[in-house]
């Protein structure tokens, strides 16, 4: 089954999708942090899963996850690229490089990546709750994550983006995995422990001497 589907501003039409649901129901579905109307926004009949204009005319040219959410706690990601044939501008954005975790603390991680002097900015992304949800944009070349959770793993994305006649354009996705650091307490025990089993041998030691 095809997941991927262009949609055109400059000729609307309905971008149909089809799944497998493997007897499941569709509990939601989202494009990054909105949740898609089922009155308006897409219809579903059968396997088949229809993304209406009132949606889809209002995103920006660029490439969009649309997330399946499925009664049974699955999901299932389907990739909408929405174009605007009559605009004769080739833009290209290529896509971020060099995107890594610099620094982590027991609560927050910083990201950073290479310049795309030929892009006005960035849009940063994390996966929490379930969901995307953005935590930077604009034109610097780092941000910092916040209030994450010590000693956990956390999935970024990042993608450039360049703004020509009205038109937003935005490269690919790139993803990335950090860990934050242990918290400083953890730290303290076990620094804690290794002294005192320090303190223990040399006891030890003196006592057989």
């Amino acid at each position: 089954i095809d997941k991927t589907g262009t949609f055109d501003g400059s000729a609307p039409a309905a971008v149909l999708t089809k799944l497998v649901l493997n007897g499941q129901a569709i509990s939601k579905i989202t494009c990054g942090d909105k949740t898609l109307n089922s009155n308006t926004d897409y219809s579903w009949n059968g396997s088949q899963v229809t993304l209406n204009t009132p949606f889809t005319q209002t995103l920006d040219n660029g490439k969009y996850e649309i997330v399946y959410h499925f009664s049974d706690g699955t999901t299932d990601t389907f990739i909408l690229t929405v174009i605007n044939s009559a605009v004769t501008d080739d833009i290209t954005v290529d896509n971020v490089t060099n995107f890594t975790s610099t620094n982590a603390t027991d609560s927050s991680l910083t990201l950073a990546w290479d310049k795309n002097n030929k892009a006005d900015g960035y849009t940063v992304e994390i996966y929490k709750g379930g969901k995307w949800n953005e935590i930077y944009s604009g034109a610097d070349a780092s941000c910092t994550a916040k209030d994450l959770r010590a000693s956990s793993t956390y999935t970024f994305r990042i993608r450039a983006y360049k703004a020509s006649g009205g038109t937003t354009y935005y490269s690919d996705y790139v993803r990335l995995a950090a860990k934050t650091a242990e918290s400083s307490g953890v730290s303290n025990v076990t620094s804690f422990e290794k002294n005192l089993s320090d303190i223990l041998r040399t006891y030890n030691r003196l006592g057989k001497e």
